[in-house]
Parts: structure tokens; C-alpha cells; sequence
């Protein structure tokens, strides 16, 4: 019986040590991440190279170009913009954050932009949480590039406000899949920066990080699911959307699937309920948003581009 007793004490004061070290851990990742830029003076971004993208406009009649910033805290911020060729006049410009891709993918995946100026922000350090690599570090980093990302659109947009071709007034967010999880966070660092979305598109995401994290932890057995989903959420907490939503301004547009194996129906819910009482809410058929469903997409532009036309916010 003693030895029983003993070998408890034992694994309880492991689990105390343990418990004690991952909050301490999460405490330091949380106060050590880069700020929102939600309460501080207004975040730059610098052009620092750019690369016309051949073969746009002869096609389309649009020049395509990847922009490489300087962005708030030094860090780079990648943007591939799309705009009509040979314009002169000011055009409203869509802001648009994908799921994990980059900027030019996210562009060419708009079938009909208009007379529209449309930038396709790319995640800052995607290339490197792709390749292979220390699991730890690679946490770290994920959770410092998820914080930089609402600065980093509040200074793409602040930017590009200030360009001939941009119409200030109407500077429109959309963020689609994973995008949708940022850009409650990212719209309210633009409002801060002087810049509020005139409206923004929350299409195929929803709200409640650490239900949304256990949804998609798909390999991790289902005992792990609730623990590592709550340590993410944790670590993300800034960016958790339903702190956002109340608070978004402009026209919004939610976009949800019939069936979305990726968002879980509380979380869709949870979105609406908290974004503002004018929100259009559309359900789309279909499932999730994906690059290899054409059908899906196209229905995404279709809805998102005569939505915005209607409510005047892009041409």
C-alpha cells in the first residue's frame, strides 16, 4: 500500500512539474509575441523590391506584380497585387488572406476581378513552416508569424491607401478559410491604423480557436485532442475572432458551406451570433473551400464580388 501511495505522489508531483513548466512556457510565448499594433502608433510598410509577373497583361488586360515590405518590426511582408492595365482612374482595393498560400495563388484564384486593384497577402514565414525542421521551433514560429499577420494587413492597407491608383474610402478585407480567422483581428488593426475596412468578407471560417484547432487535429489521437487543442488556442488567444467581431465596422459578409468537414457547425454559429446585427449571412453549397474545387470557388466570387458591388464597396 505504501509503495502505492508513494508511486501516486510521485506521478502527481510529475504532472505538477509538468503543468507548471507548459504554463510557464505559454506565458513567456504570449508575452513575448509581436503586438497587435492594435493600441500603438500606426504600423509602416516599406517597398523594398517588386517583379512585374509576366504573361497578365496581354492575357487579362492587368498587371500583376509581387511587392516585397518592410513591415512593422522589420519583418517582411510579401503582396502580389492585380490591377487593371493602363488605368488612371481610383479603384477600390480588395485585401485578400487565403488559407496557407501565397499571395500570387491567392490572386490568381479570383476568376473576374473587375475594375478592381486586388492585393493577396502572403503569410510570412510559409516556406519555412513547410520544409522540414525542429518540431519546437517550428511551434515558436508559427505562433510569432500568426501575431505579426493583423499588423502586417493594417500596414499593407495603410499603404496602399496612399497609391494613385486607390480609392482610400473604399478599402475592402476578405478573408477566406484560415484568412476568416485573422481578419476579425486584421480589421480591427486597420481601424486602429485609420484605415476601417469599408467592408469585410468572412467566407468558410468561424469562431472559437480551441474548437476549431480540435476539429481539424485529425492525427492526434482523440485523448490528445481537448489538451493540445487548448495549449494552441491558449497560445493564440489575441487573435481568437469572437474577441473581434462585435467591434468589425463596415458592411459584412458571411459566407458559410453546407457541409464544411473543417469548420464545426458551434463554431459557424458563433461567428454569426457575434458579428454585427447588419451582416449578410450566405450558405453556400458544397463543402470547405479548396484549391482543387473549381466549383466552389467560382460560387465564392461570384457571391463575394455582387455583394460587394451591391453594397457599393468595390466596382
Amino acid at each position: 500500500m505504501e509503495c502505492l501511495l508513494l508511486a501516486a505522489r510521485l506521478i502527481a508531483a510529475v504532472a505538477a512539474v509538468v503543468v507548471s513548466l507548459l504554463l510557464i512556457a505559454l506565458f513567456w510565448l504570449d508575452a513575448t509575441a509581436p503586438n497587435l499594433w492594435l493600441d500603438w502608433p500606426v504600423p509602416a510598410a516599406v517597398p523594398i523590391g517588386e517583379t512585374d509577373i509576366p504573361g497578365h497583361d496581354e492575357a487579362g488586360g492587368r498587371v500583376v506584380t509581387q511587392v516585397m515590405f518592410a513591415g512593422p518590426g522589420g519583418a517582411p511582408i510579401e503582396a502580389v497585387l492585380s490591377r487593371p492595365s493602363g488605368n488612371r482612374a481610383r479603384l477600390p482595393v480588395i485585401i485578400l488572406i487565403g488559407g496557407f498560400d501565397s499571395g500570387l495563388r491567392i490572386v490568381g484564384r479570383v476568376s473576374d476581378p473587375g475594375s478592381n486593384v486586388v492585393i493577396g497577402y502572403g503569410y510570412p514565414d510559409a516556406e519555412l513552416l513547410k520544409a522540414n525542421g525542429n518540431p519546437i521551433r517550428k511551434l515558436v514560429m508559427a505562433q510569432r508569424s500568426a501575431h505579426r499577420v493583423p499588423g502586417q494587413i493594417a500596414a499593407l492597407a495603410g499603404w496602399a491607401a496612399m497609391q494613385p491608383w486607390a480609392d482610400p474610402r473604399r478599402v475592402v478585407l476578405v478573408g477566406v478559410s484560415l484568412g476568416a480567422v485573422f481578419a476579425p483581428a486584421s480589421a480591427q488593426a486597420m481601424s486602429a491604423a485609420g484605415i476601417p475596412p469599408a467592408a469585410t468578407v468572412l467566407a468558410y471560417g468561424g469562431a472559437d480557436l480551441e474548437m476549431l484547432v480540435a476539429a481539424n487535429l485529425r492525427r492526434v489521437p482523440p485523448l490528445w485532442r481537448t489538451p493540445v487543442a487548448w495549449v494552441v488556442a491558449v497560445a493564440l488567444r489575441r487573435l481568437e475572432p469572437a474577441r473581434y467581431l462585435p467591434g468589425l465596422k463596415g458592411a459584412v459578409l458571411v459566407i458559410h458551406a453546407v457541409d464544411d468537414r473543417f469548420i464545426p457547425g458551434p463554431s459557424a454559429a458563433l461567428l454569426d451570433r457575434l458579428a454585427p446585427d447588419t451582416r449578410t449571412v450566405v450558405t453556400s453549397p458544397g463543402g470547405h473551400v479548396v484549391p482543387d474545387d473549381p466549383v466552389v470557388i467560382a460560387t465564392l466570387n461570384t457571391v463575394a464580388r455582387q455583394w460587394l458591388a451591391h453594397v457599393g464597396a468595390a466596382n
